[in-house]
């Protein structure tokens, strides 16, 4: 008897019972089908699901599956590190991103030693398995959950995939005595200083968007995505930081030092101070300059009981989307090239250290743990370097 579930997120998972021949017990096993449908699925989504189940339903059926030892096999070693992954999740020790991402590299990888190794036994892996795996990506790409052969990846895509792998079996350790990944280079994720600098507005291109957004707001009639832009603007927070801002905490664990969550964040009673809870890093934020903006917030969308930022209709936030799309029209009024929203965040880092020369400073207020973090960002030529380095 099987069955399959999909979570809030999307995700289907397979879930089936075996008999272990030595001791007659029913198990069970469950395991990422590595597909994700709308929730509700729609009929069509439904049938690719219902294909999938019946393709497990046949592979189960297969006698090396059903041995004693299963446990230790690849795919069950797979289904008990995201099972643990879940709970942190849950515990707000691990973004639920992070998690996606572990579930459809390791759904992947589960595919690739099941079709070539017949899913072998945890201690038999070694790094030719991990190199097979990169050459197959690399060479002919991987199979998606129809059994369709997909495109070659890119080096990017194959690093995402070996640092999601190499976290897999350090966690395994002290179970196999050995490191798998322990020769096996993986390049470091790093856009290029040339790349970023063209994805964020600087200069006389960051004064039109700060005028422009002033503007809007003292004309009056504008909603409260023009204002979360001018803040993000003014404060190099992360959109998400504001979008979920409260005027007060609802929540005990937001008052608390050392309790988990994945991120909150609220405003002091005097409307100074940002308290922010983000990426397991807990900071506070100065915000006297925003105290006017704040003001007349409250007075012109009373409605927004909770949320600083929120739906007048609703009262509960904007989506991330809608804040990208009004970013977009406002771009476009002032004839500027489309920029991702992230960039408000690369803009202000790089104007104010460049002015202040404080990188330690503007890196606690943006919440970054190390100065390396900071310089990533930063828009900083020769001559500005060289006259920074003689402060010291």
């Amino acid at each position: 008897m099987s069955s399959v579930y999909q979570l809030k997120s999307g995700y289907w998972y397979y879930q089936t019972y075996v008999v272990n021949p030595l001791t007659g017990d029913r198990e069970r096993k469950q395991y990422s089908l590595g597909i994700r449908t709308s929730n509700p699925p729609s009929p069509r989504q439904r049938e690719q699901v219902e294909k999938l189940q019946r393709e497990q339903d046949s592979l189960w059926m297969r006698k090396d599956l059903t041995e004693v030892g299963t446990k230790d096999k690849i795919g069950s070693k797979i289904l008990t590190y995201l099972e643990d992954r879940r709970r942190k999740v849950k515990n707000g020790d691990l973004s639920s991103k992070t998690l996606e991402t572990d579930e459809m590299v390791l759904g992947t990888f589960s595919r690739f030693m099941t079709d070539h190794y017949s899913d072998p036994h945890i201690r038999k892996i070694t790094k030719d398995h991990i190199y097979s795996f990169v050459d197959e990506g690399k060479t002919n790409g991987f199979k998606s959950t129809t059994g369709l052969q997909g495109d070659p990846v890119s080096d990017g895509t194959i690093s995402l995939y070996l640092r999601h792998l190499k976290t897999f079996f350090r966690s395994l350790i002290p179970e196999i005595k050995k490191d798998v990944f322990k020769d096996i280079p993986i390049k470091k994720p790093r856009v290029s200083p040339v790349h970023l600098n063209d994805l964020t507005p600087l200069g006389d291109e960051w004064e039109t968007l700060y005028s422009k957004l002033e503007e809007m707001i003292s004309e009056g009639g504008c909603r409260p995505p023009t204002y979360l832009l001018l803040s993000l603007m003014k404060t190099g927070c992360r959109v998400r930081e504001l979008l979920n801002l409260k005027w007060k905490p609802t929540e005990d664990y937001e008052l608390v030092e050392g309790i988990s969550r994945n991120s909150w964040s609220y405003l002091s009673r005097d409307l100074e101070k940002l308290h922010i809870y983000f990426k397991r890093v807990r900071r506070t934020v100065p915000v006297v300059h925003l105290k006017p903006l704040l003001t007349e917030m409250k007075e012109k969308f009373p409605s927004n009981e909770i949320y600083v930022f929120g739906n007048p209709s609703t009262g509960s936030p904007y989506q991330y989307s809608n804040i990208r799309r009004h970013l977009k029209v406002v771009l476009k009024s002032c004839d500027l090239p489309h920029y991702p929203i992230h960039s408000l965040r690369h803009g202000f880092i790089s104007k104010w250290v460049r002015e202040s020369g404080d990188i330690v400073t503007i890196g606690s207020i943006v919440g970054h743990t190390t100065t390396h973090l900071t310089d990533y960002y930063l828009d900083v030529g020769e001559k500005h370097k060289i006259r920074l380095s003689q402060k010291f």
